[in-house]
């Protein structure tokens, strides 16, 4: 995240997907409009600061998360509205009330608690993954606003369950269904 995609690349993203392509399978990189509106059309408005939450396992049918429980990760929670949340297949989420300081989103104390950590969103012929865990911190990263921030944050990355969730969805990005 964090590298801004102009409007007619994200077009083209998701028209791509919406016919069944996909470039993670093709070995491209895939970028995400931060803070705004990600690749797979969804408002990203705030996040929290970097802090533990419980993460809900709510499809244990769906082979993408079958045989998760819930599991606690210090990771970054975005705060997202999306635009067709009906047509979503909801696999992990987790519940937030409260404010997410320094954002123009930043009261969150009203509104459906519960926020999407993982999910499906069918888009043509193809479909987006997303997952928000994972997001980590190094000691450069946070330049220019420190020159040098003196802890490594690994979040989700230290959780062997967010391991086994990107197995998944790497299986999951090649075609496979189960």
């Amino acid at each position: 995240t964090g590298h801004g995609v102009s409007g007619a690349r994200r077009e083209t993203q998701l028209e791509r997907t919406a016919e069944g392509q996909c470039d993670v399978a093709r070995g491209r990189e895939l970028e995400f409009t931060h803070p705004g509106r990600q690749a797979d059309d969804i408002e990203h408005f705030a996040h929290p600061p970097i802090q533990p939450y419980r993460v809900d396992n709510v499809a244990p049918d769906h082979w993408l998360v079958a045989g998760v429980g819930p599991f606690e990760a210090t990771d970054e929670l975005y705060l997202n509205e999306y635009p067709d949340r009906a047509a979503l297949t909801p696999l992990l989420q987790t519940t937030f009330v409260g404010h997410a300081r320094g954002f123009a989103e930043g009261d969150w104390t009203t509104g459906d608690p519960d926020h999407l950590v993982m999910y499906v969103r069918p888009l043509g012929a193809g479909a987006v993954l997303y997952n928000t865990l994972g997001h980590c911190r190094g000691h450069y990263d946070m330049v220019p606003v420190k020159d040098y921030y003196p802890n490594v944050d690994r979040c989700a990355w230290d959780l062997p369950v967010f391991h086994e969730l990107l197995r998944r969805s790497l299986r999951w990005a090649r075609g496979a269904t189960s």
